[in-house]
């Protein structure tokens, strides 16, 4: 049973547009392949308001507002080409179904080859789609309803759709004119002898047909995009041209250097910024460059390109009130930019980045690794002037509540005293103490008499909360709540601290411990060396001290003496020091942060109060702070050093959840009725209230790689990175193809050094060798006057120890690789269709035997010792053993498909993914009586995952756990930004599939489009193998957003569903637990 989720959801921005869906407020429409988002301005950034999933593909998404209504409705065109209205509902936060999804009138002619269009008419009449070769599809929008006929006409805002066949097939661009009378459509086509041509034709909606409007053509123009102007007429951006088109007047001229991608208008405000209106004589738009341009039109049309600004490759661009654009991109991030004036050019504007927007699209490649206190990824995204490295981890989002203006904080303490709410906070500087008293309705007061003019050492509570301890550099101070008794220092100051219920222990400037009961001293110490760390074992008599001389000793103390126990050489110096029985650990433990950035776990013996080091942690790269946060669940440890992490328990082992704010300097818990927040921490500036979310989310680092990083392998302590650059030839209007190979090392993600390939050389793969030293790339000639890859070289790289990069052999084949493997001493090389076996010994590489493949061996992966599936561009999966040297072919899927990606499940079982963004799920039955079943691959399992996968591999950012519902085995990531996770549902299927069922039951889908048939094969040659055993983890996490009545309704398996015999909280406790898997 497959269960998946998206660890990050699709994020390619497809489309977008600007309306106000309440009439009043603007909002931005933003597609992303299957979802569709509503953003909200506050103030002058986006927030986003809410988002649905659609159960299909979606094209294209426009806005308009029907004369019988006050708001703006959308359209949303889907695969297989139907279309369905909503409206939006801003208090229950989402969508209103009002037209069902429609297919067109006629569908037998070819799907269009280029993008579908969708076309609203800028008087809001008609609106047209093109989604078929020599097809047009209108809607017409509802004008108004007679009273006679009233009672007789729905109230939707569209009427039924027709159909109109024109003779152009091959249609380049489509757009309506701006025409007061009669809806009229610009068509850009090109003939069947490869001519370009603009003609327009008038929509006659009474009879159902289109005339064309002879007045209006130009031919033998360039291939482009259309721009309607508001006098009726037409821009064409060719490749070098744009051209002016209207009944009146034609024109040209050369401003062009790249084809443009996105346009807009731009919207010109009124002094009371309500009220827009569109500026007639600009358009922004962008190129294929990156290019942005503002689009001037003067007198007599004399049109000018100034540029603007740098941005992303837009795939669409909306205009916003105050000088605002939405672009959208699918090659790198969103953004939300602003117009400014240029310093020193009168009249000109450039562009502002206000805000941006995460795209990981496409994602080549990824791989997972495994240090800095957990698993994470790293991901070869983006492209062109975008390319980027991601590093991603799933861990802990703080949501600030308040900020209060206060630098150089460097320690926080918060006290519950004589009750369970926080009482006192104290904030450190290092030069001063603040101490602050919170009132019961949430108001800070400045303690005077608890204030001090030095910094804070420590600051800890008896067990039953009736007084606090207050150590500073020179006294401990005793706090009951009314009255302050104090113990000052003599013979040095006080450089660390740890209070146990009354007892206290200090370590002085002069290598003296002293320990206090009641502010009284009980005993001393004299020690060989500085002290960096203190802290009670679990009870008043036992504290563990660490060493500048990198040692630990274990004292005991009583009423008169203090001895050492036991003496540990653990070669780090200690940062901190703390014991504590973590959420999800049974044991107390002892933890250790070093001045390296590790974390050690020490056990405790119950009985002798001894310690033994158990487990290192590599965190960071500088030195280490740590303190314990309480949570709901128990506590937590905070360690702060580069980059924070919450440290604790699950199934009895330690697991990292990253901390997505690298700003935190010191943190501290806060429980008070009356401040609506968990927690307070400070950065170097100031000190912010805020709430700490446990749910882990993906936090997204940004490195920047030239070109299209394609390829990334691991090693120990780099992360090798290839991309491939398109470099343009303007001059020739041409372009040569630039490989390269970046080094980076771990954490630091510094650059070490970059090699370039020969010319026309394309990396295809790379594969880390077991040394975890070397790595095999392998690449292919792409000539430009050559069809197919001519030659290609298996390279192997390392390092030497003074990080310069070494060759140390090269194999030239006679075609490109495109996949590598290593099993058992070999490395099995997918050449064309051709499965090589090679040996790399004394530096050399050897080639020790072949087989021949069907057509293009694409993927490789081992699934044992001496078994390999081979993934085919068009013939499905293959298995070979690889036994001896040469491989022999032993079971075949025997279908046609093509593999984008494929990872062994176990030994028999096989997952693949296709380039129509389906998973598959192969079965090879070894026990089969007779040998001709034991030659197939048997379909287990097909279903429809929405994007094409570029890579899959094993493995999940949590621990598995045999607690969980499910358990995580492979993750995906697709050419639209999606990580999905892939995990196995089998022990718990029937309790989530009735949950699934219950949901699809009680919750109409947007469009009323059909949850089973979205997720169906595409062809039904296999129909059989697609079955509704498939649980779509998005769907049963939005459970969480849903109100109460529908958790009922679920819960309760109305509307045709079954009674799951839970509560609505163990409902979301499910599904709680299911989030925690990413």
């Amino acid at each position: 049973m497959s269960y998946v989720s998206s660890i990050h959801k699709f994020s390619s921005v497809k489309d977008a547009v600007s309306c106000r869906l309440d009439g009043k407020n603007w909002n931005v429409v933003v597609l992303k392949t299957n979802r569709i988002e509503i953003y909200g301005f506050e103030g002058d950034k986006l927030v986003q308001l809410g988002s649905s999933t659609v159960f299909s593909k979606v094209r294209s998404i426009k806005s308009f507002r029907p004369p019988l209504s006050t708001k703006d409705h959308l359209i949303v065109t889907v695969s297989p080409f139907s279309y369905f209205t909503v409206t939006w509902d801003p208090d229950k936060k989402q969508f209103i179904n009002e037209v069902t999804a429609q297919p067109p009138a006629s569908t037998f002619f070819l799907n269009k080859q280029r993008n579908p269009k969708l076309l609203i008419d800028p008087s809001n009449r008609v609106i047209c789609s093109h989604a078929f070769q020599g097809l047009l599809t209108f809607i017409p929008i509802t004008q108004r309803i007679t009273k006679k006929r009233q009672k007789d006409v729905p109230s939707q805002s569209v009427q039924d759709n027709f159909t109109v066949r024109i003779m152009e097939l091959d249609v380049l661009d489509i757009v309506f004119l701006y025409t007061s009378k009669t809806p009229t459509l610009a068509v850009l086509y090109k003939d069947s002898r490869s001519v370009i041509h603009l003609k327009a034709y008038t929509v006659n909606l009474a009879e159902k047909e289109l005339n064309e409007d002879e007045s209006f053509a130009c031919h033998d123009i360039e291939e482009g995009r259309l721009i309607a102007h508001y006098d009726g007429g037409v821009f064409v951006f060719g490749e070098v041209y744009v051209y002016y088109v209207s009944r009146e007047k034609k024109s040209s001229k050369m401003l062009v250097s790249y084809p443009v991608t996105a346009y807009s208008a731009v919207f010109q405000s009124f002094q009371n910024g309500t009220e827009v209106c569109i500026n007639e004589r600009k358009y922004i738009v962008s190129d294929e460059s990156g290019a942005v341009y503002m689009f001037n039109i003067g007198n007599n049309f004399n049109v000018t390109l100034e540029k603007i600004g740098e941005a992303p490759i837009a795939s669409c661009i909306v205009a916003l009130p105050n000088d605002q654009i939405f672009l959208g991109s699918h090659f790198g991030d969103s953004k939300l930019y602003r117009f400014q004036n240029k310093p020193g050019v009168a009249g000109s504007v450039e562009l502002l980045e206000v805000q941006s927007f995460d795209n990981l699209a496409p994602i080549s490649d990824f791989c997972i690794d495994h240090g800095n206190g957990g698993s994470f990824m790293v991901a070869c995204c983006n492209a062109y002037n975008e390319g980027s490295l991601r590093e991603m981890k799933s861990g802990i989002d703080i949501s600030d509540y308040g900020v209060i203006e206060m630098p150089n904080v460097c320690s926080l303490y918060s006290v519950q005293l004589q009750s369970s709410v926080t009482k006192y906070l104290f904030v450190g500087s290092i030069s001063e103490t603040s101490v602050f008293e919170i009132s019961q309705s949430g108001e800070m007061d400045l303690v005077d008499s608890l204030c001090l003019e030095e910094p804070t050492i420590f600051v800890g509570a008896t067990s039953d909360s009736s007084c606090l301890y207050h150590v500073a550099r020179s006294s401990v101070c005793l706090f009951d709540g009314k009255q302050l008794s104090y113990w000052f220092a003599d013979g040095g100051a006080i450089t660390c601290a740890a209070v146990y219920d009354n007892a206290v222990c200090l370590s002085m400037t002069n290598n003296q411990i002293v320990f206090l009961h009641k502010l009284q001293v009980v005993s001393k110490l004299q020690v060989d060396s500085d002290v960096t760390a203190l802290s009670f074992l679990n009870d008043a008599r036992t504290i563990c001290v660490g060493l500048w001389n990198q040692k630990l000793l274990l004292l005991d103390s009583d009423n008169t003496t203090c001895t050492v126990r036991e003496t540990l050489e653990v070669n780090e110096k200690a940062q901190s020091l703390v014991c504590v029985k973590l959420a999800g650990i049974a044991s107390v433990a002892l933890y250790m942060s070093t001045e390296s950035g590790k974390l050690i776990t020490f056990d405790i013996d119950p009985v002798t109060k001894g310690i033994k080091q158990r487990l290192t942690y590599p965190l960071t790269a500088v030195p280490l702070n740590m303190n314990t946060f309480q949570t709901p669940n128990g506590p937590v440890l905070i360690t702060l050093g580069e980059h924070p992490y919450a440290v604790y328990g699950e199934n009895q082992h330690l697991s990292f959840a990253y901390i997505g704010n690298s700003d935190i300097v010191c943190l501290s818990h806060l429980q008070h009725p009356g401040i609506p927040a968990n927690t307070v921490y400070a950065t170097r500036n100031a000190l912010k209230l805020s709430n700490v979310n446990m749910l882990q989310k993906l936090h997204i680092r940004r490195i920047p790689v030239a070109g299209i990083p394609r390829r990334i392998a691991a090693t120990k302590e780099h992360y090798f990175v290839l991309s491939v650059d398109l470099q343009d030839k303007l001059a020739s209007q041409g372009s040569s193809i630039m490989s390269s190979l970046h080094v980076f090392k771990k954490l630091t993600y510094e650059t070490v050094l970059q090699h370039e390939f020969e010319d026309y050389e394309i990396v295809e793969c790379a594969l880390t060798l077991p040394d975890n030293e070397r790595v095999v790339v392998g690449t292919g000639f792409n000539y430009p006057d050559r069809d197919e890859p001519d030659g290609g070289r298996l390279i192997v790289f390392r390092l030497d120890e003074q990080e310069k990069l070494v060759t140390e052999a090269v194999y030239k084949t006679q075609g490109a690789i495109f996949s590598v493997e290593y099993q058992e001493g070999k490395l099995l090389v997918g050449m064309n269709a051709v499965l090589c076996t090679f040996r790399y010994e004394n530096k050399t590489l050897r080639v020790v035997g072949s087989t021949r493949t069907p057509t293009y061996c694409l993927n490789i992966a081992a699934s044992s010792k001496d078994i390999v599936v081979v993934g085919d561009m068009m013939k499905s999966l293959t298995l070979y053993n690889t036994e001896k040297d040469t491989a022999e072919e032993v079971a075949r899927d025997f279908g046609a498909l093509w593999v984008t990606s494929v990872q062994p499940l176990s030994e028999t079982l096989f997952f693949c993914t296709t380039a129509d963004g389906e998973a598959v799920t192969m079965l090879w039955d070894t026990k089969a009586p007779q040998s001709v079943e034991r030659k197939k691959l048997r379909w287990k399992s097909c279903y429809r995952l929405g994007d094409m996968v570029n890579r899959t591999r094993r493995g999940c950012f949590v621990l598995s756990s045999p607690s969980r519902l499910v358990k995580p085995e492979l993750m995906c990531v697709t050419v639209e930004g999606g990580i999905l996770l892939i995990g196995d549902a089998s022990q718990h299927a029937d309790l989530l599939l009735q949950i699934q069922h219950n949901f699809l039951e009680a919750v109409p889908p947007l469009g009323g489009l059909d949850f089973y048939k979205w997720h169906e094969r595409l062809f039904p040659a296999r129909a059989s193998a697609a079955n509704k055993d498939f649980i779509d983890g998005d769907l049963l996490e939005s459970i969480e957003d849903l109100p109460e009545s529908t958790l009922q309704k679920i819960v309760q398996g109305t509307n045709g569903g079954q009674s799951l015999n839970i509560s609505v909280p163990d409902l979301l406790g499910i599904i709680s637990d299911l989030k925690r898997l990413h």
